[in-house]
């Protein structure tokens, strides 16, 4: 009732409309003034903001042009969700949404043209996006697929003509017809972008005026806020402006006070340019289609050494194996491995890899193989080992007699721990466990690592304030970090809030919250 009643005095009545604020500009400069310099440069920073509108969309109908005007659904693809990745505005207006189960699309949508999802090539197109952008901004973030940020803040040009070219380049790139504006900071550049017909660039002194006209849809807040300011009679973001920035901060915490900076033409959120990669790759064309995991093997061996011999020659190293298999009918399967550091040894990335393409089940024959190695730089030095030969021995010693008891029991419980992609933020996808022998009757995977339940107190914003060690509450002093995973791991959609806390008993601790419950991240 307290927090209400900090914002009551400066709202009218619930359903009445708030008058315009006066002296928007003067409350911008105000605000800005107030904030910290890096805040402050933030702010003043020129963003340039690209949209592709149905991305996943846009790139089926440059193969397929008679389904333009039609009912279409793009579903999950292969190892994905059967969830509804994109749809046409037509199959929106019959209640299709992105997220729903294609069973639900169907349901809905009788006349629905079902279409199976092409996650690489639309990755692939997604690059292509970034490299065009990257080719004139040396800073870019890439948002989503078919958005991304740029910033322009120290481009000689025009920015009209900075806007043009970066248009230019992306639907060369592409062949998609972007949307594109620029104004100071991310999510006004956003606005003007998915709002406006034409490019657009919003000048810095008209800031404030061009957020006032926003409707609090564009609000990156939860619905729930949304929701509870159009009960409030709180429609416009003008209206937000008009309130004192410590009513919204009580009424709905910090996503009221980034509301209310978002109001007054200020966007604090910092530009996160993504680093560019180098890539090398090669593919291999079989005569005829293959299914085996052996042909597929000596494949990938094949196109390893040819890559590592190039690597090797220039003194550097691969980080990541990305693996494509075309499938037929323009499917792909792919597969990635990364490493702890880069490598130029084939005999190493084939046997990290060699798990990733014995465990998928191969229903159809492969036509081509493609491998990327990612993360190209530098090679260090390596200490090579002493008693090589004498491990290698032990090794073969092992398997052999894991082969013995292999054959006198039926189910032999002798596992192995391998790294799956040891940089994931998911504990459960670093390590697993698989069956020791590869020619298992029934190979296994197992998740290694995961995390375990643990008891916590939060606070009004839904945040970690206690945590329960060792039959005694020990208290957050530091949150050093809140993120969130959308994913699917094992067959199970991943919906967590991570936070990375420091205890009273100075330990360092990263936690997350899913479905309700708490858990400790090991």
């Amino acid at each position: 009732m307290a927090s209400q009643a900090a914002c009551a005095p400066a709202s009218p009545t619930i359903g009445q409309p708030l008058a315009q604020p006066r002296r928007r500009g003067k409350l911008h400069q105000l605000a800005l003034y107030k904030l910290p310099p890096a805040l402050r440069r933030a702010c003043q920073a020129r963003i340039a903001c690209l949209v592709i509108p149905h991305f996943q969309l846009e790139i089926e109908l440059l193969h397929r042009p008679e389904l333009r005007g039609k009912s279409v659904v793009i579903g999950g693809g292969v190892n994905q969700p059967k969830t509804v990745l994109d749809c046409s505005p037509e199959a929106e207006t019959w209640g299709v949404t992105v997220g729903q189960q294609l069973r639900q699309a169907l349901a809905r949508c009788h006349e629905a043209i079902f279409l199976e999802a092409r996650p690489t090539v639309y990755a692939d197109v997604n690059d292509r996006v970034f490299q065009a952008a990257y080719s004139i901004s040396p800073r870019v973030e890439i948002r989503s697929a078919g958005c991304l940020y740029a910033d322009v803040s120290r481009l000689r040009q025009s920015e009209d003509a900075l806007l043009a070219e970066l248009l230019l380049e992306v639907s060369k790139s592409s062949g998609l017809e972007p949307k594109g504006a620029i104004a100071s900071g991310k999510f006004p550049a956003y606005a003007a972008a998915v709002n406006s017909q034409r490019p657009r660039v919003v000048p810095a002194d008209e800031m404030a005026d061009f957020v006032a006209d926003l409707g609090c849809s564009h609000l990156p807040v939860p619905l729930e806020m949304r929701t509870r300011l159009s009960s409030f009679g709180i429609y416009r973001l003008r209206d937000i402006a008009r309130l004192p920035k410590g009513a919204m901060l009580a009424q709905f915490g910090w996503d009221g006070a980034r509301a209310w900076e978002l109001s007054v033409g200020l966007d604090t959120e910092f530009l996160r340019a993504a680093i560019p990669y180098e890539e090398v790759t090669d593919q291999l064309d079989f005569d005829d289609p293959v299914s085996s995991v052996g042909a597929l093997l000596e494949g990938l061996r094949t196109l390893l050494t040819r890559l590592c011999g190039r690597l090797s020659s220039s003194a550097r190293g691969a980080r990541s194996i990305r693996i494509r298999a075309s499938i037929g009918h323009g499917r792909v399967w792919e597969g990635q491995v990364s490493f702890k550091e880069a490598t130029a040894d084939s005999t190493r990335m084939l046997a990290a890899a060699k798990s990733v393409i014995e465990r998928q089940e191969w229903a159809s024959s492969v036509e081509q193989l493609e491998v990327r190695l990612g993360g190209v730089t530098a090679a260090t030095g390596t200490q090579a080992e002493l008693f090589a030969s004498a491990k290698q021995g032990a090794h073969e010693r092992l398997d052999a007699t894991v082969r013995h008891l292999a054959s006198r029991y039926r189910r032999l419980p002798v596992y192995k721990v391998i790294q799956t992609d040891v940089e994931s933020r998911i504990p459960e996808r670093r390590y697993a466990l698989t069956s020791y022998l590869p020619d298992a009757l029934k190979p296994e995977l197992r998740p290694l690592g995961g995390p375990r339940p643990i008891d916590v107190r939060v606070n009004s914003n839904g945040e970690p304030s206690q945590i329960r060690s060792d039959d005694q509450w020990l208290d957050v002093m530091v949150l050093r970090e809140e993120f969130r995973i959308r994913d699917e791991w094992w067959s199970r959609l991943l919906r967590r809030r991570y936070f990375k806390v420091i205890l009273g008993n100075g330990s360092y601790t990263v936690l997350f919250c899913e479905a309700g419950r708490w858990w400790l991240a090991r």
